[in-house]
């Protein structure tokens, strides 16, 4: 054993043996634990993956609001049973973060609506993200006649989605009357849609004119 002052064997090799291993097993420690957890760019180690605090800001620094609660699909229904006073808060719930919110919406939304306009409807029906919001805004859309909203039936007709374009064609079929097959083969479906329309751009008016007079435009 060499003496750690000055390198020369150690005289006293049981006194000096003591301190010397246990520096020594304190250096590798150090050096175990520096690679185990490594730190953070603040010095303190980072927190895993997943697990950060619930409220940490986001990247602007500003907190993530939590998400709205959803609504039961009930309440949105008790709210349309109230007619025509209740569309401003159905209208708002057509812009709801859930997408079980506004697929109930939209379909509660004949029951409140006043005359044949329904932009809400419109917007969901040509942008929304969700397949079955889609489908709903086209569906009520159809039922209620809105034929200020037809363009968004037409848009409907070439969605990506089999179930809104056949949503779309029944609510075309209940304006014009005609009756469309959404399975036919593609090449055959998009002379159909481009017949639907020329009808609308020609008719249009006159089909206006047929359903105001068989379903006069009243909410709830």
């Amino acid at each position: 054993m060499l003496d750690p002052a000055n390198g020369s064997a150690c005289p006293h090799r049981p006194a000096c043996a003591g301190p010397y291993r246990i520096g020594r097993a304190l250096a590798v420690a150090v050096a175990l634990v520096a690679t185990w957890l490594p730190a953070g760019c603040d010095g303190e180690p980072d927190a895993p993956a997943g697990l950060e605090p619930p409220d940490a800001a986001g990247p602007s620094g500003a907190q993530t609001p939590p998400a709205a609660p959803a609504i039961p699909r009930e309440r949105v229904r008790e709210l349309a049973s109230r007619g025509a006073s209740a569309r401003p808060e159905i209208e708002r719930l057509l812009q709801h973060p859930h997408p079980e919110v506004r697929e109930e919406a939209a379909l509660a939304y004949p029951r409140v609506a006043i005359g044949t306009a329904a932009p809400g409807l419109a917007r969901l029906a040509t942008e929304d993200p969700e397949t079955d919001v889609r489908a709903a805004a086209v569906t009520a859309i159809g039922h209620m006649r809105a034929m200020d909203e037809m363009e968004a039936i037409l848009t409907a007709l070439d969605d990506p989605d089999l179930l809104v374009r056949r949503r779309a064609a029944d609510a075309a079929s209940r304006i014009t009357g005609q009756r469309y097959d959404v399975n036919m083969p593609p090449d055959q479906w998009r002379r159909t849609v481009d017949d639907i329309r020329a009808l609308w751009k020609h008719h249009g008016d006159t089909l206006r004119t047929y359903h105001k007079g068989r379903h006069p435009p009243t909410g709830g």
